[in-house]
This record gives C-alpha cells, structure tokens and sequence, in this order.
C-alpha cells in the first residue's frame, strides 16, 4: 500500500492525470431523497434497511412513532 501511495503521489506530482472509470448505473440522491429513504416503513427488512443506512455519527434508519423519529 505504501509503494502504490508513494506511485500516486509521484504522477500527482508530474500533474500526471490520473485514471477514471465511468459509472455505470446509480443515481446520485439529494439529502430530502435519503432521508425519505432511511425511514422504516411497514413492509421493510428492517435488519437489511438498519445495515444500509449505518455509518457512525449520522443519522440512521428511524421510525416515526407518534410524530418523533427514533
């Protein structure tokens, strides 16, 4: 990992472009989009939907029980 850093940072330093890769499918989603998305509804794998929207110090998957998300 160390050899391929130090083989970046020299094409970075030569203003060497480095490679890309076109996305193929996806879509990008605006932050009202996620966070429709992140909202447990009836129906929904709960454990696979928890899993998805994990990532620490953000907000996860929530329900809203009586007007309060948890």
């Amino acid at each position: 990992m160390l050899n391929l850093f130090r083989i970046t940072l020299e094409k970075v330093k030569k203003d060497v472009a480095l490679p890309s890769k076109l996305m193929n499918g996806g879509r990008h989603l605006s932050r009202k989009e996620m966070e429709k998305l992140k909202q447990i509804k009836p129906g929904d794998n709960v454990d696979k939907k928890m899993r998805s929207f994990f990532l620490p110090s953000y907000d996860g998957a929530n329900i809203e029980i009586d007007g309060n998300k948890v």
